[in-house]
């Protein structure tokens, strides 16, 4: 979902109702404490109209449009997340979403990669149990621009070594700060 909102997702607020890419939020509260109040949203109704395509290829392609809206986001898919992976290899499939942004085919380094917020936009990925999202956010104008990024960084990552120690490291941090602030 758009700005980093997600059913459920415990966050702070004042808002009684917001509208975000046609899903409709109720705010209620989850009381944890005497002092202590979360707000979260659920979703109360869905309302999208989207066409779907399939290509030639087997791809799944979901069009969503948005009248008076100036901005496009693009996400790229990929089947690929933890229950995949046999012990011996377990978090692969993170890392890997790591290092796909140390440089692609066309886009060779992070700088390049980046490309995307240096025209204004967000860029983003996750990596979920049956799931690696690569996902932007830019202007209208930029779209082809967002899709080629997303297409290279799931399609043509270069996976560099001088790159794999570091990124290893950064993931096992991200771990540590899991383990110690569970969702």
């Amino acid at each position: 979902l758009s700005g980093g909102l997600s059913p459920k997702r415990c966050i702070r607020s004042s808002n009684a109702t917001i509208q975000k890419m046609g899903y409709e939020f109720g705010l209620a509260k989850l009381l944890l404490g005497p002092n202590v109040i979360f707000w979260y949203y659920e979703i109360l109704m869905i309302t999208l109209p989207y066409e779907k395509h399939i290509l030639p290829n087997g791809l799944r392609l979901i069009l969503v449009p948005m009248n008076g809206v100036s901005s496009v986001a693009t996400a790229v898919m990929v089947g690929v997340g933890s229950r995949y992976e046999a012990p011996p290899i377990n978090g692969v499939s993170h890392f890997l979403e790591h290092m796909v942004f140390k440089g692609t085919k066309k886009y060779p380094t992070t700088e390049d990669v980046n490309i995307i917020e240096r025209v204004g936009g967000l860029q983003n990925a996750y990596t979920d149990i049956d799931i690696t999202n690569y996902h932007n956010k830019v202007l209208s104008t930029d779209w082809e621009l967002a899709l080629s990024i997303n297409k290279e960084l799931a399609t043509k990552p270069l996976l560099e070594q001088k790159h794999i120690d570091k990124e290893r490291d950064v993931i096992l941090e991200e771990m540590k700060r899991y383990e110690d602030e569970p969702a």
